[in-house]
């Protein structure tokens, strides 16, 4: 009910407008669909399983096997809801607009900094896999912004 979405003057000042207004419904598509909600609901659940199995003396299974899977299955998660944000905000304005941003964005964060800096941020990296990111390869996003659909999946808002 109180969402804020912000953006940077450096974005508005090298983005084209089209590009701001689909960052913008992108983000836009995060609120409408309760991502932060979803998000802090599957964080609960990882959690309050992790007690759970510690005070049930599996400590060492939680550490070692239900910890990292869990975080695998949340990471996926959450890039889920990238293509699910960018699926919405390529309906509200334009696939072309969604991924000219994503594409402009990727370049200007690529700017400067080595594969392996840039890998790091864990964000749009040049890993071969995006395993332990929150977001999708851009690569990745713009391929299925290629895809073919009709109207939005309804699973995903």
């Amino acid at each position: 009910d109180n969402a804020m979405i912000c953006i940077t003057k450096g974005a508005l000042d090298q983005l084209t407008t089209r590009d701001v207004d689909a960052i913008l419904a992108h983000e836009v598509a995060h609120v409408a669909s309760q991502d932060m909600q979803r998000m802090t609901q599957a964080r609960g659940v990882q959690e309050a399983l992790t007690w759970f199995l510690g005070f049930r003396k599996l400590k060492k299974f939680a550490r070692w096997v239900f910890t990292p899977l869990s975080e695998l299955h949340v990471l996926k998660f959450s890039r889920e809801r990238e293509f699910a944000a960018d699926a919405i905000a390529g309906e509200l304005t334009s696939k072309e607009d969604i991924r000219s941003a994503l594409v402009a964005i990727h370049f200007d964060q690529m700017r400067g900094l080595s594969p392996d800096q840039y890998v790091a941020v864990q964000i749009n990296g040049r890993a071969k896999s995006d395993r332990w990111s929150t977001h999708p390869r851009t690569g990745d996003r713009i391929q299925k912004l290629n895809e073919p659909s009709g109207e939005i999946d309804s699973s995903l808002v």
